[in-house]
């Protein structure tokens, strides 16, 4: 009788870390899941206004093009930069949801890691844009000796 009460008592105690393990677990990922979306769709909301304040800025250079073919534009756009922002924090993202015996250190590290990202590409966006007026000239000279 003693056995099977220690045998019961050992199978509850399993039962409840594993509850309590699968919990932790779970919440763990809940975080990871939720720093990785902030981060993703705050990269493609910066995109996306950049991509918007560029053709609120410069509409002269796009004052030919219809309102469709400037949706059109946003949409392959907007695929370009889903792509270019997995490539930049996917491999972070990735790293975040590695198992490692201090998570709250690496979580920092990794979300450090991914805010440089995104201060180095709102870099480049930044550069992109001061740089079209210059890179338009350059076109259009280009464009005039050609002909």
């Amino acid at each position: 009788m003693l056995k099977f009460v220690r045998i019961r008592i050992v199978c509850a105690m399993r039962v409840l870390l594993r509850k309590i393990f699968l919990a932790k677990c779970l919440q763990d990922i809940k975080f990871e899941i939720r720093i990785s979306l902030i981060y993703f769709v705050s990269m493609v909301l910066i995109f996306s206004l950049f991509r918007l304040l560029f053709c609120v800025v410069y509409a002269e250079a796009f004052a030919r093009l219809s309102f469709l073919d400037k949706a059109i534009s946003f949409v392959y756009g907007l695929r370009f930069d889903l792509a270019m922002i997995s490539l930049f924090l996917g491999c972070f993202i990735i790293i975040l949801f590695l198992p490692v015996s201090k998570k709250q250190i690496f979580i920092k590290v990794c979300t450090t890691m991914m805010c440089v990202s995104i201060v180095v590409m709102l870099l480049a966006l930044s550069a992109d844009f001061f740089y079209f007026p210059e890179s338009q000239e350059t076109h259009d000279r280009r464009r005039y000796f050609s002909v």
